[in-house]
């Protein structure tokens, strides 16, 4: 069993079961519940049927977030909801003979409408990006440059680019491209929308979803073109570093480094090599304040939105708080009227 300082011990570890008991050493304040039971269940109308039925009491991130008010209007369950810090972006390909032009990457900012997609698909449940980090953020930057959605200024910045419309109104695309994501239903249909928007401007595009593993191994072998993904939780701004330092490049000797785009920026390099040396928080803010702007302006990927963080729970369960980290800390002081969480 794993050693454990934490307001739980771990009692049990099975493939899909985890069964943790309340720690009597911990040194604050002890977890409410004595013990918890976490399940995984990887089809989300099982999901849906144990909530419902009652032999689940919890779900966090695991119900399409286009079907949470359907799932958490039911009888006996509630929706708790809040800003999240995981983000969802469109990755383009730095070193792709197109893509390595900037005026390229941010003609497919405006002529992507984010906002819409934000209405229509996520309920409102999500909030526009624009940078790595979440509004709330310490070293969040707003003073930006923004790409708001003018498909007119994509066509514009293409023309500069050197992809001119070919026919008018004709059906000729200026571009061709490909865009991978994972065979998950629902970010497969974000794609598909994303693709139909570039479609408008002139870019014609070619949806290809893979299994995940296969999808991510191409990703980090620089195999795409276009793709979307999403960050762990950013709570802390070196993240950049990760991200988009030239030496986090993917390669032979580590395919797993975050740069999957190939970006390359000595300004950024120095910024953010700078923040992980320094030790006053206002002076961090300042250098990865910059580092935002220079990012901004060069656009590597596409900063799509926030996704909100959404538990939907049993009415009996009080207690839980939501994280932005969508972290499950929130369980140690959880608690449930009639029987123990299952």
């Amino acid at each position: 069993k794993p050693l454990c300082a934490g307001q739980y011990l771990v009692s049990e570890h099975q493939t899909e079961k985890l069964v943790l008991v309340r720690n009597p050493r911990y040194w604050a304040t002890a977890a409410v519940m004595p013990k918890l039971e976490i399940r995984t269940v990887r089809d989300q109308s099982a999901r849906t049927m144990m909530l419902a039925g009652g032999s689940a009491d919890l779900v966090q991130n695991a119900i399409r977030v286009d079907l949470v008010g359907e799932v958490g209007g039911r009888k006996r369950l509630r929706i708790d909801s809040g800003p999240g810090a995981i983000l969802t972006y469109l990755m383009m390909n730095n070193t792709h003979p197109v893509l390595k032009d900037a005026r390229v990457r941010r003609a497919i900012a405006h002529a992507v409408d984010r906002k819409n997609i934000v209405d229509a698909k996520f309920e409102g449940r999500a909030i526009l990006a624009t940078g790595m980090l979440p509004t709330a953020h310490w070293a969040y930057e707003g003073g930006v440059e923004c790409y708001p959605y003018d498909p007119a200024l994509a066509r514009k910045l293409l023309d500069e680019a050197g992809y001119p419309d070919p026919d008018g109104d004709g059906p000729k695309p200026r571009l061709k491209m490909t865009y991978k994501t994972s065979a998950n239903q629902f970010r497969l249909t974000l794609a598909r929308i994303i693709s139909a928007q570039l479609g408008e401007v002139g870019i014609e595009v070619e949806v290809r979803s893979f299994e995940f593993g296969t999808f991510f191994s191409d990703i980090k072998d620089g195999n795409f073109e276009l793709a979307s993904m999403q960050t762990a939780a950013i709570t802390e701004p070196d993240y950049l570093y990760s991200y988009f330092h030239s030496s986090r490049i993917p390669s032979n000797k580590d395919r797993n480094a975050g740069n999957r785009w190939r970006y390359r920026s000595d300004e950024l390099d120095a910024l953010v090599a700078r923040g992980r040396t320094e030790m006053a928080r206002e002076v961090r803010a300042g250098l990865y304040s910059e580092a935002q702007k220079v990012l901004a302006r060069d656009l590597p990927i596409i900063p799509l939105w926030h996704e909100d963080v959404i538990a939907i729970s049993n009415v009996d369960v009080s207690g839980y708080k939501v994280l932005p980290s969508a972290r499950f800390a929130g369980l140690a002081t959880a608690s449930k009227k009639k029987r123990g969480i299952e």
